[in-house]
């Protein structure tokens, strides 16, 4: 039998050895593993494998007809079975425990749900966490450490089924909703206040040793009592989500703490991310250096959950004020069209200017229940004459370097240099800056799906996309008969772009339909499978698209 260390989940048995187990031959390329498709319809017979397997995915990907698929996969398509047979004999063959073929051992779940999350396991088991069954329990307590509920996580990231609707977590039966914190609390020094047992474990994780947390934006009579108990004269630092619940449970904890005699200050809510995710976007920086940030710019409680009254004057509502508030706390400037006015407000966030879409969620943050639909247009308006102005035509001025999440790279020299505002880049590739990966899986695909004197162009043109240069002024045309990588490459162009930077649009919609080409604005690149054999109106658009014809 192979060996299998302390293995218990199916998807977890190295798919070499199951490929072994199969009886399928493999063949050592470098540091790749191949053997023949297990797709009987690919026709992967002569020559040399298609199919590689391993990785750090622990899968199977065939070059040639697209197969793909784990352990598990791998056995149905080489035995002809269904999941459950295929299942079993994994079991048997590696000895893996009945039941847990589709999960890992109990004692793992704290560590896989931290490791997906990009939490620690210390500070799971300093919250308590359990783990039964692949599903990872978060007990909450009352004020005197006794436990009164749980909510439950799925160890491996996956979602309940509650009603209708899939969720991340849920409240264990029978549970009341008290509070999440490790115990014994700290008797001195700031305490963060947090909303869900997500943002309570990121923050201990960050390193911020006093945390407590609700059970979500919902606090029930219980859990806001034992807050009141737990905290009273304590200095608070509360981290709300940006959404109406959470200005909601700002606006009622806040008070509720306040009544404790606490000092209660709030980190201004990011309309997108809560707190876990916010640790997550610093761009390699330590996620405490982010946490203490974050803490460093908390304002007082009372100046944001009554701050409708800083806005008036005489019982009138002035825009402009909410409009320097807000003006004040984001990075906001109005890019415009010298001839016509017309423009939008762009936000820069995490080295990229973008449009700024969530500023009326913002308002409603600031009036909480005195928002009304016209002070938000009036506030809009209102920022748009008191930010910064700068013409469209000075955006992107520096259109040959790369934009991506480390950084700013300089493609002539190669050096990566920090985000600067300065640059008003509004393009940036989801991908970081390593000099050191190794590129060879890429350049071996390459060489399978391409002439020679192919390669190196197709490595100009994923350069000229990267960039928002437009100086290439080339139009790429792939052709090729059907299954021979065309998909497969297309799509690592468009990972590497990010989705946000293409736009799908067929080739004749540009000639035909003198709207289509609002679609391509603020993209790197247009791109279209199976164009249409309708001869095109014009070629005047071949400047700015980039396509690939397929079979043609």
């Amino acid at each position: 039998m192979p060996r299998v260390a302390a293995m218990t989940a199916a998807a977890d048995v190295p798919i070499l050895e199951v490929a072994e187990a199969l009886g399928l031959p493999l063949k050592k390329v470098g540091d790749a593993s191949y053997t023949r498709c297990p797709n009987s319809a690919c026709g992967d017979d002569e020559g040399d494998p298609h199919c590689q397997l391993g990785g750090a995915k622990n899968c199977g990907h065939c070059y040639k007809c697209g197969w793909a698929g784990g352990p598990v996969g791998l056995v149905m398509a080489v035995r002809g079975c269904g999941a459950r047979e295929a299942h079993e004999w994994l079991r048997t063959t590696f000895g893996l425990k009945r039941g847990n073929c589709s999960g890992r051992q109990d004692t793992d779940g704290l560590t896989e749900l931290a490791r997906r999350r990009g939490w620690t396991t210390e500070a799971l088991k300093a919250l308590e966490c359990m783990s039964e069954n692949g599903t990872v329990i978060f007990p909450m307590f009352d004020a005197k450490g006794n436990k009164v509920g749980s909510k439950l996580r799925r160890a491996d990231g996956g979602r309940f089924r509650v009603g209708e609707e899939l969720v991340k977590s849920k409240t264990k039966r029978r549970s009341k909703h008290g509070l999440f914190y490790a115990k014994p609390l700290p008797g001195d020094g700031v305490v963060g206040f947090t909303e869900g047992e997500a943002d309570t474990a990121a923050a201990l994780s960050a390193g911020l040793e006093a945390v407590v947390g609700t059970a979500g934006a919902g606090v029930g009579r219980l859990a806001r009592e034992a807050a009141q108990r737990l905290l009273g004269g304590r200095d608070v630092i509360m981290f709300p989500h940006g959404d109406p619940p959470g200005t909601k449970w700002l606006d009622e904890m806040g008070e509720a703490l306040n009544n404790a005699q606490c000092r209660v200050r709030y980190v201004p809510a990011d309309p997108k991310n809560d707190l876990d995710d916010r640790l997550k976007l610093g761009n390699g920086k330590p996620k405490a250096e982010i946490l203490q940030e974050l803490m460093d710019s908390a304002v007082e409680w009372r100046q944001q959950a009554h701050a409708v009254g800083q806005f008036l004057v005489d019982g009138t509502f002035i825009p402009r004020k909410l409009a320097l508030t807000i003006a004040g706390a984001h990075a906001l400037t109005f890019g415009y069209d010298p001839d016509t006015g017309a423009g939008r407000l762009m936000q820069y966030d995490n080295g990229v200017w973008r449009p700024a879409i969530d500023l009326d969620v913002i308002c409603q943050q600031h009036l909480g229940d005195a928002v009304r639909r016209n002070r938000v247009a009036e506030t809009l308006d209102a920022l748009k004459r008191e930010v910064p102005r700068r013409p469209w035509i000075e955006w992107n001025a520096e259109r040959c370097l790369v934009n991506c999440l480390s950084g700013i790279i300089d493609p002539v020299t190669m050096k990566l240099g920090p985000h600067d505002p300065g640059l008003f880049s509004t393009f940036q590739i989801p991908v970081e800056f390593n000099t050191e990966v190794d590129t060879g899986l890429w350049d071996r695909f390459l060489e399978q799906v391409l002439f020679n004197d192919c390669q190196d162009l197709i490595r100009h043109v994923l350069g000229w996309l990267i960039s928002a240069s437009l100086k290439a002024d080339k139009f790429t045309v792939w052709i090729g008969p059907e299954n021979k990588g065309k998909t497969t490459l297309l799509e690592g162009f468009l990972e590497m772009l990010g989705e946000r930077n293409w736009a799908h649009l067929p080739l004749q919609d540009l000639t035909d339909n003198r709207f289509a080409g609002a679609q391509l604005e603020n993209k790197l690149a247009g791109c279209f499978d199976d164009i249409d054999s309708v001869p095109m109106k014009t070629a005047s658009i071949l400047s700015i698209w980039f396509c690939r014809l397929h079979n043609r």
